[in-house]
């Protein structure tokens, strides 16, 4: 699978999928999306839009794709651009599910300083099988 995000982020995401991907046996890819609705000097991923992420879905890998759920309005699933979530997903071929980062965004923060464990936090890779991550509370 693939997570798309902005471009601020991207780098440190894709150090801890990369050590996921090593430790327990996700296959999951991570890809930088450029803003272009804002003119291209905007980095972070809560001001994408549907049309940002849809001129980089050439870049998804897998047989889904993960985009931050805080890319929608938070009382609609609607993008900045005014694009509904359910058109959204019809212009891919995998599906897309937009979550909550934060959780991630803190387990990324901690994984630095300890290792991988499995007994907390659960993610479903791409063979559709629960792998567990250390807990994010």
């Amino acid at each position: 699978g693939t997570i798309l995000t902005g471009e601020i982020f991207a780098p440190e995401m894709r150090k801890i999928i990369v050590r996921m991907n090593r430790e327990i046996g996700t296959d999951l890819h991570v890809v930088a999306v450029k803003n272009e609705y804002f003119g291209g000097d905007v980095g972070v991923a809560g001001l994408l839009t549907a049309g940002d992420f849809i001129k980089a879905k050439h870049e998804i890998r897998g047989d889904f794709a993960i985009i931050p759920h805080n890319v929608l309005k938070s009382d609609e699933m609607i993008f900045l651009d005014g694009t509904h979530f359910d058109g959204f997903k019809k212009e891919f071929d995998v599906p897309i599910h937009a979550l909550d980062v934060d959780g991630l965004i803190k387990m990324i923060a901690d994984a630095e300083s300890q290792p991988l464990q499995t007994n907390d936090f659960s993610f479903l890779n791409e063979r559709h099988r629960v792998v567990d991550f250390p807990n994010v509370s």
